[in-house]
């Protein structure tokens, strides 16, 4: 298991346009929504050496997170602001990830 330490707080973000992306299955993210984002040290595997923010989409179907690299992010997402209350969002955000962990084989560490 790889742990991946998280490097920011959490912001919230909007993609300019409809993105499709494969985080272990299609995902798809609109722009009438918005989504949690964080920097962590994780590297893509194609990417390496790049910084990475990890998108989180929580709806009703659980919680699903996926690296994208730091400009991709830039290009791709309107960064809105901080999320309020962010140790209890990141407090909850482990707990329910610990359901996920052995399907994603990553572990995340605060700080």
């Amino acid at each position: 298991m790889t742990t991946v330490k998280i490097k920011s707080g959490v912001w919230t973000v909007r993609p300019a346009k409809n993105l499709f992306l494969n985080a272990g299955g299609p995902l798809q993210l609109t722009p009438k929504k918005t989504y949690k984002a964080f920097r962590t040290n994780y590297e893509i595997t194609n990417q390496p050496g790049h910084e990475t923010i990890m998108i989180v989409k929580e709806d009703h179907k659980g919680v699903r997170w996926f690296p994208v690299t730091y400009n991709y992010a830039k290009n791709n997402f309107e960064f809105e602001g901080k999320v309020e209350q962010q140790m209890e969002w990141m407090t909850n955000f482990l707990s329910v990830n610990e359901h996920i962990r052995t399907k994603d084989k990553l572990n995340f560490l605060i700080g």
